[in-house]
């Protein structure tokens, strides 16, 4: 499986297009991390399509997430595309910590088979900030069905490949988050 890399930014700027196909191959990662990632797929998709309906209406000004920022800023009913940014920023931001921390895990010698440790960190670094209490008790449900390290591994049919592709793909999710967080706050948007 060859996924597609993020973006980077050019002139502070990441293209709206490729950010989104990107984006959907999180989503194809998921699909190898067992049924407690379901809600993360989800939540991904449903912000994933926001984004892409207001890019899709005009694909020539929307070129750039700042663009779609710029302009959706002052519409109130087009304010739910920057949340959906920005909460699709986050949940990409946790997968790729979580990633990330499982990388760190093995590279330590550790190679842990439980990994609600690395997700929980990614968690608590992302989304938990902006969950309220009902949120926070679900994700602690959800986090008890985490697979573990073998698991994940085992259901990917070409492990070592898919996972490195993965983690390389997942490293610019970093340049991406960090790009839209200072744009918007330079610009003054409400978060």
């Amino acid at each position: 499986m060859n996924l597609p890399m993020f973006p980077e930014p050019i002139n502070g700027e990441i293209s709206s297009k490729d950010f989104l196909t990107a984006s959907r191959g999180v989503i194809r990662i998921l699909d190898y991390c067992g049924k407690m990632f379901m809600p993360v797929k989800h939540n991904l998709q449903v912000n994933i399509d926001k984004i892409a309906k207001i890019f899709n209406l005009n694909r020539k000004n929307y070129s750039t997430l700042q663009k779609i920022i710029i302009e959706q800023k002052n519409e109130v009913e087009s304010r739910t595309v920057i949340d959906a940014l920005l909460w699709l920023g986050r949940g990409l931001h946790m997968i790729q910590l979580f990633f990330e921390s499982i990388v760190n895990d093995f590279e330590s010698g550790k190679g842990s088979e439980d990994l609600v440790a690395c997700l929980n960190k990614s968690y608590e670094l992302t989304l938990e900030p902006y969950h309220g209490y009902i949120s926070q008790q679900l994700y602690g449900l959800l986090a008890r069905m985490m697979p573990t390290r073998s698991q994940i591994l085992q259901s990917i049919a070409n492990g070592f490949y898919l996972l490195i592709n993965s983690y390389i793909s997942l490293l610019w999710i970093g340049r991406v988050h960090t790009t839209i967080w200072i744009f918007v706050k330079i610009n003054h948007y409400r978060i």
